[in-house]
């Protein structure tokens, strides 16, 4: 394998390993993943979004705020260094680029996963 293979698999491994850990921190929560329940569709109608928006913000951690005439997400996020939490408030358009930001790194990363680098052979 040569060095710069060797250095493609180091960049891919780090890259894989910060996605997890940014999905870690950014809410999909094991075992309180939401499915589109009466519970979502409530929400959803009280705070005048889609059920699959109000879905996918629940699943990455947000919850709905009003503020003004808008509907906005929120979370509660600790910045590095202090104890004191502040909230974090998004847009559903903001909610919605996150999202395929995270689905475009993903695709990214499933395309050049170890094995599946031009010239190197796949399997053991």
């Amino acid at each position: 394998m040569s060095s710069k293979q060797k250095l493609y698999r180091i960049v891919v491994s780090v890259a894989v390993a910060f996605g997890m850990a940014g999905c870690a921190h950014f809410g999909v929560r094991s075992g309180r993943n939401h499915t589109v329940t009466a519970f979502v569709k409530a929400q959803a109608r009280h705070y005048d979004v889609s059920p699959q928006l109000m879905l996918l913000a629940l699943n990455m951690g947000y919850q709905p705020k009003i503020q003004g005439k808008k509907t906005v997400f929120c979370r509660s996020q600790t910045p590095t260094g202090s104890f004191i939490a502040h909230d974090y408030c998004v847009s559903a358009n903001n909610i919605r680029s996150e999202m395929s930001n995270r689905h475009r790194l993903g695709s990214q990363m499933q395309r050049f996963a170890p094995g599946s680098v031009p010239g190197e052979a796949s399997g053991p």
